[in-house]
């Protein structure tokens, strides 16, 4: 009885000793695979998680380290966004005074020949009379009304929030870029609410909402060739707040693609024609100005892209509170 006693603690004793010793190098090995990804971490890896299989401290710990690298990527791709928004917030202000200076320069002359083709008109002889000032005059008009375009979109560019009139922006912004050529052959329709309030923001930033989701409707609009390709814009009063609407009738998305269409990069264009970051800077403006963006689409008959703007300085303050 003593020996099987004896025998059954040795055996025990050994089973204990080599549960101890795999439990050490299971330990071992999960503690080396969190240096590992600690130090992935501060080298930049964002991919997979850590695989969780254990739920004592070890695995609280490897549950911490995935939440970590995951709010580390997050915070990343709000830096990249406010840094892209930066740059074109200077890029826009540089182009605002470049624009101002060449409108201004081009107009002198302008109105000069303007001038001298009105006075070609009034003297016309028998010598002249297959010219046509009246073709000059009309071509000198248009590059005026181009030039006063050029000159209100720069008034525009300021970063301090301000009251602004939603409808002359959209005008101003869609007849700027009608000079695309992607949009030659595309009609625009406008339903505009003509007693909108003031809405409250930054006109920059708000023109590159509107610049961004047209150039979006727009290249939605390059494969459609069933139909007229067609871009409504539309205001209206909604609650307390401006609401806009820019629709195009292309060929849509599917549901999958449109549950990510404002993540950071995401884009379903080739490369080189998109950096995924159009719509998540537009949510990320929209934040910061008091208002909201959101997307529907039907795959087949189009979408359309519904923006929210603050009316008051109290609404567009509560979302820059820090």
């Amino acid at each position: 009885v003593v020996m099987t006693a004896l025998l059954l603690g040795m055996l025990g004793l050994a089973l204990l000793g080599t549960l101890t010793m795999l439990f050490f190098r299971q330990l071992k090995v999960d503690l080396r695979t969190l240096q590992t990804r600690a130090m992935d971490i501060v080298n930049g890896y964002r991919d997979a998680p850590l695989p969780i299989s254990r739920q004592d401290e070890v695995g609280q710990l490897m549950g911490a380290i995935n939440d970590m690298a995951s709010a580390l990527d997050t915070r990343e791709n709000e830096l990249m966004i406010e840094r892209q928004k930066y740059f074109h917030q200077e890029k826009m202000a540089a182009i605002g005074t470049l624009a101002a200076g060449v409108a201004h320069e081009i107009g002198n002359p302008i109105a000069a020949i303007a001038g001298i083709a009105q006075e070609m008109k009034e003297r016309r002889n028998a010598e002249c009379a297959g010219c046509r000032p009246d073709l000059i005059h009309v071509q000198t008009q248009r590059i005026a009304a181009i030039t006063r375009e050029i000159s209100q979109f720069a008034s525009h560019q300021t970063v301090e929030a301000q009251l602004l009139d939603l409808n002359g922006l959209l005008r101003t912004t869609s007849s700027l870029m009608r000079y695309d050529q992607r949009l030659r052959r595309v009609v625009l329709k406008f339903n505009l609410d003509d007693q909108l309030p003031a809405i409250y923001g930054v006109a920059d930033q708000l023109t590159q909402v509107i610049m961004n989701l047209l150039v979006n409707a727009m290249d939605a609009l390059q494969d459609v060739v069933d139909r007229a390709p067609v871009i409504t814009i539309g205001t209206r009063v909604q609650g307390e707040q401006v609401a806009l609407s820019i629709e195009d009738n292309g060929s849509g998305i599917d549901s999958k693609t449109l549950t990510r269409v404002f993540e950071a990069f995401f884009t379903t264009k080739a490369v080189g024609h998109g950096t995924g970051l159009g719509l998540s800077l537009c949510y990320s403006i929209m934040q910061k100005n008091g208002g909201s963006i959101s997307l529907d689409s039907t795959l087949g008959a189009g979408s359309c892209a519904r923006v929210l703007f603050s009316t008051t300085e109290a609404a567009y303050k509560g979302t820059n509170l820090l």
